[in-house]
């Protein structure tokens, strides 16, 4: 089985999209940020992390070294003063009434955007809080691998609106003629007609 190199995975351009998603944080365009910014971790991996996250519940990658992945990104995550990491939502327990927590991932990616910084922590270590609405984690500082630190973002792909791209895109897509649309509503029209007539 072979092992991760972490410092193979190009956290510059990671942090990039993580910038050019940066206007992504509504509501309705957080999962599709959280998408966005996970098959940019498996892109820069150099094939060593597998994205999931679509397929598979409660885990983001597959490792080559056959560990499974979670990813959690926060605005803040390290907290030097209190010796823990904040409290992060690892499961939901909206839609269900079993308040089980079921063992999903082998270890968790925690992404730290104010700082550009990355954490690895084992699942073993995870320190849980299971609430009636989520499963909150933390984990103790020291059970935490600094995997990178103060990564400075490549300044092209922070450059990139990604809210800007989506929403070109679908306007693109809203351009696309469709004659068979355009047939029904001159049904509809000629319908229309031939009641007034009727009348």
């Amino acid at each position: 089985m072979q092992k991760i190199d972490w410092s193979k995975i190009n956290w510059e351009r990671v942090f990039g999209v993580i910038n050019a998603t940066d206007t992504m944080k509504r509501n309705q365009m957080l999962f599709l940020r959280t998408e966005i910014i996970e098959k940019a971790i498996a892109h820069e991996s150099k094939g060593q992390l597998e994205y999931v996250g679509d397929t598979h519940d409660g885990m983001d990658f597959m490792g080559i070294d056959g560990l499974r992945y979670e990813c959690k990104l926060k605005a803040k995550v390290f907290q030097a003063r209190t010796g823990l990491t904040e409290q992060i939502i690892a499961k939901n327990h909206r839609g269900t009434t079993k308040k089980v927590i079921v063992k999903t991932w082998d270890k968790m990616i925690l992404i730290e955007e104010s700082t550009s910084s990355i954490g690895l922590a084992d699942y073993d270590n995870a320190i849980w809080k299971n609430n009636d609405s989520d499963a909150m984690v933390r984990f103790d500082d020291y059970n935490v691998e600094r995997i990178a630190t103060q990564v400075k973002p490549c300044l092209e792909l922070s450059k990139v609106d990604f809210d800007n791209v989506i929403n070109e895109m679908l306007e693109k897509v809203f351009q696309i003629p469709s004659k068979k649309k355009t047939i029904l509503r001159k049904r509809k029209i000629v319908n229309s007609e031939r009641s007034v007539n009727h009348f």
